[in-house]
């Protein structure tokens, strides 16, 4: 049996209602998550000490790239674990980005020597400069020369950025 230690708290439930407002608002058309840090040590609930990752956190994270560390105390709780589980599409390393906002939120705690931020940025993955192109070559013996133009501005018309036509001898 699984135990969400926080779940009731009203840190909780707004870190909930404030992501699925934004999520509702935005509509992203893919999320893209990196590795989950999960923190490391024991974390003390209502239900006594338990370990970090918390059980719950396991379980909503199974399948999910995870990392230990890099704080010794609970750095990815239930809430966050099951929001996480909720918005990605698909995990792992930030796709090529042209990035056009950036979010940034800070956690209550302080710990030494490593930030309690998070960071989420959306932008467009499309790059014209990557984009699949096709070469589509074919050798044409009997057509009449002057229905040549025609057939170039018809292959344009129809989405070729370039046409052109080689004689062969």
């Amino acid at each position: 049996e699984v135990h969400f230690h926080e779940v009731g708290a009203l840190d909780a439930i707004a870190d909930i209602v404030a992501v699925t407002t934004l999520w509702e608002r935005l509509a992203p058309q893919r999320v893209v998550i990196s590795e989950v840090a999960v923190g490391s040590g024991w974390v003390e609930t209502a239900h006594g000490r338990l370990p970090v990752p918390a059980p719950a956190v396991t379980q909503l994270l199974l399948g999910v790239p995870t990392v230990a560390g890099p704080v010794a105390h609970e750095a990815c709780t239930p809430t966050g674990a099951a929001l996480l589980a909720f918005l990605a599409d698909e995990w792992g390393p930030q796709p090529a980005l042209r990035v056009e906002t950036v979010g940034t939120g800070a956690g209550g705690r302080d710990p030494h020597g490593h930030p309690n931020v998070i960071r989420v940025f959306s932008g467009d993955t499309a790059d014209p400069a990557s984009s699949t192109l096709v070469l589509v070559e074919t050798t044409v013996d009997d057509l009449d020369p002057r229905v040549y133009p025609d057939a170039l501005d018809a292959t344009r018309a129809a989405g070729a950025l370039e046409a052109w036509i080689t004689p062969v001898v």
